[in-house]
């Protein structure tokens, strides 16, 4: 779905349409991708095998060799592939579920496995298969047989927390209609139950405010 379509059911169930200074429409955004995380977390938790193809993006990873230390400023001999930048977070990254996959770029050559990062020093390379796995800082990793494998570039699908993350010029919204029409009553209530903002617009609603002046307390 359009996010912008998205955006314009809010303010219409708001009858604020015409008025754009009293809600920011990147506000109705977060609230769109907070409800969508809920709902999705609530689903996969009591139906774990749901299909989740139209809300899977998929993210580009270009990969590197990196020392194996957990130091930034220490350097080892042994070294390991792993993506030049975290990946972006992920609502689920049960392996089981078959909800995250990582790929190579080439279709015929997609013999990834992705493991729990606690198996990696366990691996034993009984077939020639290369292995995947996030660390706790949402880097991923490549291990295979010997360490020299000829890779650069992998795509990692899955379902992520926030869509403009893993593309910043998104149109099509991965949210199906009826997961929309159930989350979209909560996001209305919730803005209809917020303070008005101040009359002068300065960009700042008085919701914020008033939780800043508390802080200065």
């Amino acid at each position: 779905m359009e996010l912008q379509k998205l955006i314009y059911d809010v303010r219409e169930n708001l009858s604020i349409i015409s008025d754009d200074r009293r809600i920011d429409d990147r506000y109705i955004e977060h609230l769109i991708s907070v409800a969508r995380a809920d709902f999705i977390k609530k689903l996969l938790s009591t139906r774990p095998g749901y299909n989740t193809i139209n809300l899977e993006q998929h993210f580009h990873v270009n990969v590197e060799s990196t020392s194996r230390s957990i130091f930034p400023n220490l350097d080892i001999s042994c070294s390991i592939l792993r993506s030049t930048e975290p990946v972006p977070e992920m609502i689920t990254t049960d392996i089981t579920s078959q909800h995250y996959i990582v790929r190579t770029a080439d279709i015929l050559k997609n013999t990834i496995e992705v493991i729990e990062y606690e198996r990696a020093n366990q691996l034993t390379f009984e077939f020639d298969v290369v292995y995947a796995f996030l660390d706790y800082k949402n880097y991923l990793y490549f291990i295979s047989k010997n360490n020299h494998q000829e890779l650069k570039y992998a795509v990692i699908t899955g379902i992520f927390s926030d869509p403009f993350d893993v593309d910043d010029a998104l149109t099509d919204y991965p949210l199906p209609s009826f997961m929309w029409n159930s989350i979209r009553p909560g996001i209305v209530a919730l803005l209809n139950s917020r303070p008005i903002e101040d009359p002068i617009n300065n960009s700042e609603p008085d919701y914020a405010r008033m939780h800043n002046d508390k802080e200065d307390k």
